[in-house]
């Protein structure tokens, strides 16, 4: 099966402090997203303004680099479609 990569916010957070490799981050928002396929994931939120966030918001997977030998699955906000 291969996954859509596009889900919604379940809920979130905003990470005021970290530890290793996330430290310089903060702050930054942390999900659970749950899939279009019924599973459900912690990730980060990443390029949306924290207040566009909200639960049941649409978003879509992207893999970002950390440090030297790592790439996460981060999600973005889907853009709305203004009619």
């Amino acid at each position: 099966m291969v996954a859509s990569g596009k889900g919604t916010i379940y809920t979130y957070t905003v990470a005021h402090q970290a530890f290793g490799a996330f430290a310089e981050d903060v702050p930054f928002v942390i999900a659970l997203v749950e899939l279009e396929e019924g599973v459900r994931m912690m990730t980060r939120i990443i390029g949306a303004d924290r207040d566009t966030l909200a639960v049941g918001k649409g978003v879509h997977v992207t893999f970002e680099s950390v440090g030297e030998d790592m790439t996460l699955p981060y999600f973005s906000l889907i853009e709305e479609t203004r009619s």
